[in-house]
């Protein structure tokens, strides 16, 4: 089975953190890794989440710097693929529920899978 290194992205979005850390840490397999990539200036609302779940996590600074702050969080990513989420998304459970078996199918075909995002805001979108 294809192994993944979820790379997640955190400036200051401490509740929505930990909602996603809480679902990765009930549904994904042993074998894969969780990366949470803090900004330097991250609140201590945010290190007080992270701090509660068994996850590797790093600092960089974001220096208004997306692009660089991205691409930093790859070099501590060791497993078959990387899946690039930021602090406040979150995965639905089909795709949770079946993402391995969808890489697996497509682990000599393709080197990227692009997947649609639906973003909805409480309040506004729904």
């Amino acid at each position: 089975m294809t192994t993944i290194s979820f790379a997640i992205t955190a400036h200051n979005e401490y509740s929505e953190l930990d909602r996603l850390l809480k679902q990765l840490e009930n549904n994904i397999n042993s074998e894969d890794e969780v990366i949470i990539q803090l900004d330097t200036t991250a609140t201590d609302n945010v290190r007080d989440v992270v701090s509660k779940y068994d996850f590797q996590s790093i600092e960089f600074n974001l220096n208004k710097d997306f692009a660089s702050f991205k691409n930093n969080i790859m070099k501590y990513c060791s497993k078959d693929w990387i899946f690039f989420i930021d602090a406040d998304e979150y995965l639905s459970d089909g795709l949770i529920d079946n993402i391995h078996h969808v890489l697996d199918m497509n682990q000599n075909l393709v080197d990227v899978i692009s997947l649609p995002r639906i973003n909805t805001v409480e309040g506004l979108t729904r």
